[in-house]
C-alpha cells in the first residue's frame, strides 16, 4: 500500500454528521414558516397582530442602520410572495431567503439517502 492510500481525507472532504443536517434542516423550516407567518410593512413587522419590537440594538441606540437591518422584513414580503418589496428592504434578502428555503429539499435529500429504508442493514437469508 502507497502512503497515499493510507492518508485519511482532508477536513473538507469528510462526511458531514447526520446530527449537522437534521439542524440545518429544521433551522430552515422554522425561518420560512415565520417569514410567512410575519406581516411585514415599511414601518416593522407584526406576528399574529402583535407588534416585533426592534430587533437591532445599533439602530435603536445610535439611530444608525446595520447592515443586516431590514432583512427581517425582506423575508416577511418573501414569504408573502412580493419579491420587490423585499428587495426594498433589503438588496441581499430575497437572495439569502432563496438560499434558505433551498436548505429544505436539499437536507431534506441528504437525509432521505441516509436514514431512508434502503439503507437498513441487510437481512440474513443464509439458511
Amino acid at each position: 500500500m502507497s502512503a497515499a492510500a493510507s492518508r485519511p481525507p482532508p477536513s473538507w472532504a469528510r462526511e458531514t454528521p447526520t446530527s449537522n443536517h437534521v439542524v440545518a434542516l429544521c433551522a430552515a423550516l422554522l425561518v420560512v414558516l415565520a417569514s410567512i407567518l410575519i406581516d411585514p410593512s415599511a414601518e416593522g413587522a407584526t406576528l399574529f397582530g402583535v407588534a416585533l419590537p426592534p430587533m437591532c440594538a445599533l439602530k435603536t441606540l445610535t439611530d444608525l442602520d446595520c447592515p443586516g437591518c431590514g432583512l427581517t422584513r425582506s423575508f416577511g414580503f418573501m414569504g408573502e410572495g412580493s419579491p420587490f418589496e423585499a428587495l426594498k428592504m433589503h438588496i441581499l434578502g430575497p437572495a439569502m431567503w432563496i438560499f434558505v428555503a433551498a436548505q429544505i429539499p436539499y437536507r431534506g435529500m441528504i437525509l432521505g439517502r441516509r436514514l431512508g429504508p434502503w439503507n437498513a442493514p441487510a437481512a440474513d437469508v443464509s439458511e
